[in-house]
Formats: C-alpha cells, sequence, structure tokens
C-alpha cells in the first residue's frame, strides 16, 4: 500500500506509522510518499497513490475527499527575534520578511485567505518551495513563515524556532482523506488494513498536536 503524505506531517508522524504498519501487518508494505498536497492529489488521481493526506483539496471528479480534521497553522520564527507575548496578530505578520511557498502552497493559502488576498498578492520576502529551505532561513533569524506545527516540531521541543499562535483570524486548514473515485468495485475503506492505516494516520496526527487540531465528525 502506499499513502502520501504532506512534508509537516511525514516529520510529525512518518516514521512511527511505518514502524506501527510493520507491527500491525508484519507481512505488508507500506510506501510513503512526501509531497505538498496539492502533488499528493494528482498523484492519487493518477493512481500512483492508494491514498494521501492533503490539505485544502478542492472537489474534483476523480476524487473521493473525506474531511478529518482542521489544524491551525503558527507564525514561526527564531525564539531571539519572537515578539514577548504568547501570540501575534495578522498586522505583525504581514510586517515582517515572510518566507513561504509557491501560490499553491498551504501556509501561504491559508494566510491570503486570512486577510482577504490572492496568494499572489502576498508580500513574499523569500519564496522557496521547499519547507527544509524555509526552515533554514527562520534558524539563521532572516525571515518568518506561517506553517503546520509538523514542520517545526523538533526545532521548538529543541528551543531552536518559537511556534506562536495567530489571534484575530486564527488560520486554519482543512484535512482531507484522498481516494480515486471507485468506478467499480467496493470502496478502499472496506479494506480492513486500508481502514486501519488511515484512522492510525490521523489519531497520530492528532495526538502529537491537541491544542492546535479538532477532528471533524467524518473522522
Amino acid at each position: 500500500m502506499t499513502i502520501g503524505l504532506t512534508p509537516s506531517l511525514t516529520l510529525l508522524i512518518g516514521t512511527d506509522l511505518q514502524l506501527a504498519y510493520g507491527e500491525h501487518a508484519p507481512g505488508a508494505q507500506l510506501r510513503v510518499w512526501e509531497e505538498p498536497s496539492f502533488r499528493l492529489a494528482a498523484a492519487v488521481e493518477n493512481g500512483e497513490l492508494d491514498v494521501a493526506l492533503a490539505y485544502d483539496i478542492a472537489a474534483r471528479p476523480g476524487l473521493v475527499l473525506t474531511p478529518v480534521m482542521e489544524e491551525e497553522m503558527l507564525f514561526a520564527c527564531r525564539p531571539d527575534i519572537a515578539p514577548d507575548r504568547s501570540t501575534v496578530d495578522l498586522e505583525y505578520v504581514l510586517s515582517c520578511n515572510l518566507a513561504l511557498g509557491s501560490a499553491q502552497d498551504i501556509g501561504r493559502r491559508v494566510l491570503a485567505r486570512a486577510v482577504g488576498k490572492t496568494p499572489q498578492d502576498l508580500a513574499v520576502r523569500y519564496e522557496l518551495q521547499s519547507i527544509a529551505g524555509i526552515r533554514d532561513l527562520l534558524l539563521r533569524g532572516n525571515a518568518v513563515s506561517v506553517l503546520p506545527y509538523g514542520s517545526i516540531a523538533h526545532e521548538v521541543r529543541a528551543g531552536r524556532l518559537a511556534g506562536l499562535r495567530i489571534d484575530g483570524a486564527p488560520l486554519k486548514s482543512t484535512l482531507y482523506v484522498v481516494t480515486r473515485a471507485a468506478k467499480e468495485g467496493p470502496a478502499p475503506w472496506a479494506d480492513p488494513l486500508f481502514a486501519w492505516l488511515t484512522e492510525q494516520a490521523i489519531a497520530m496526527a492528532a495526538d502529537r498536536q491537541p491544542a492546535l487540531v479538532a477532528r471533524l465528525p467524518s473522522a
């Protein structure tokens, strides 16, 4: 079975999901792909992936989208340049040197939606379609960003980066389980191993950031 995860989810749960799958189904192999959400959706539609966990995917005929969780994005920066308070507002975020992904990147889209702009119209100082590249800029103190917690979890726990909540208009995105629309035969959820894998992935992602997520009724 092949599952697609976003970079933030891969960092947050990827290794433990592989290990748990190996214990649950010793004779089966799990392949994990890491790509941005928009690429994961295309890969599912093209038959390259059995399932993906991806954010804010637009409906299309070839896909079945099951919303499972809402997640709050964080303002991320180096601790020594972080404001001396527990939260920041949108005005402050927009005044900083932002490092964000392309116009299709989830952090950029969520921020743009919150301030009533298109992703292309945001003032972005550094554009990188790379979590590692953005994280390096943050660690150098050259930029700030808006990211899912998973993208900076290791650095936050180590005290190398700060992740602050954003006041006024919480920047939330919806996580979907993405599968192909079945033309015939049983739906993938009918496979017990598929159902176990997807539920395990969702539960892991929720349990590791409980203050920032809300499971949805469909989950």
